[in-house]
């Protein structure tokens, strides 16, 4: 039973049954999109029933936030992974850094780009989606940690602004070339002297805005 968790009617729900409903929900996004992709889809992918998807996520909005979110924790991009780092601003801008730049580079979170940017013309929810689960939430932890560290005060009406170009500066020329077919990957060298770089810079940005 430690591999198990129960639904509110009481009965067993298996992580590992809910591993394979986000692995198969997440071939489907990736290879026909989030409009063409039906729970019913979602469950002949993934070998289970209909009604076992459900008992997992109550609709393909769940779902596919799910899958969003289970890419960001493999990358270590949340709350518990960055706001109880015992470290200075520093190492933890370094830590959010490279596991942002590493995230930006995985062929899959590529592809959910395309598709998200693929179907926002007739389905902005998708957008609002993806936007909730990914950018946002990454925005949200390095908020919160900002808020709650010692070393340097941002004034709060420049926090939004600052927080927005540590992201966009780490999506950088990769990035865009990236979402276009375009040669720009970075090895595991170049990204790391990439993000130092924009760690370097950053705090500077931050030391000229501190109160």
């Amino acid at each position: 039973m430690t591999n198990e968790k129960r639904s509110q009617a009481g009965r067993p729900k298996s992580t590992e049954k809910q591993q394979q409903i986000l692995k198969a929900a997440s071939c489907l996004f990736l290879r026909q999109g989030f409009n063409a992709t039906s729970m019913d889809n979602v469950a002949k992918e993934a070998g289970v029933s209909k009604q076992t998807v459900y008992s997992h996520f109550k609709n393909k909005d769940a779902l596919f936030t799910a899958v969003i979110s289970l890419k960001c924790r493999q990358y270590q991009m949340d709350e518990e992974h960055i706001l109880e780092c015992p470290k200075n601003l520093k190492a933890v801008l370094l830590l959010i850094a490279e596991q942002f730049v590493r995230l930006l580079h995985d062929k899959d979170v590529i592809a959910m780009y395309r598709v998200v940017m693929g179907e926002v013309s007739t389905n902005v929810h998708v957008a609002e989606l993806f936007y909730e689960a990914g950018p946002k939430q990454a925005m949200q932890i390095l908020k919160d940690y900002l808020l709650q560290q010692q070393e340097i005060h941002i004034p709060q009406q420049h926090l939004k602004h600052l927080i927005m170009a540590f992201f966009n500066m780490l999506k950088g020329e990769h990035h865009m070339l990236s979402l276009m077919g375009l040669p720009g990957e970075l090895d595991e060298q170049q990204q790391r002297d990439f993000v130092h770089l924009v760690v370097e810079d950053y705090l500077l940005i931050l030391q000229r805005h501190a109160s």
